[in-house]
């Protein structure tokens, strides 16, 4: 499965574990515009797969979801000198603001 919440559409599906290889899955789900051309796409990655492709809410909704995360990127570019000077004077650990390295269901954004 391409998303750990999809368990039910068959555009999630990749393979089978037993059966499929690597390249096999390779380019088997993806997403495209707005994303792919928009200017914050590098930092987002395109939110969530789920998202994406079921657009529960309509591309009015799926528009929301894009400005919210735009706006938070925005925010931490706007903090970013203090959060440098935080971490510098050891007020906030980096490692705080570290992904936890161990694989889970949350979306990594940003």
């Amino acid at each position: 499965m391409s998303c750990p919440i999809a368990v039910d559409v068959s555009w999630a599906r990749l393979g089978n574990v037993k059966r499929s290889t690597f390249v096999d899955l390779l380019g088997r789900v993806g997403i495209g515009d707005p994303c792919t051309s928009c200017d914050y796409g590098a930092l987002c990655g395109g939110r969530c797969l789920y998202a994406y492709h079921e657009r529960l809410w309509g591309d009015e909704g799926f528009e929301v979801l894009c400005r919210a995360t735009r706006a938070l990127i925005d925010q931490l570019f706007s903090s970013k000198s203090e959060i440098e000077e935080a971490i510098k004077e050891g007020s906030v650990k980096i490692d705080a603001l570290n992904y936890p390295p161990f694989p889970n269901t949350i979306e990594i954004i940003p």
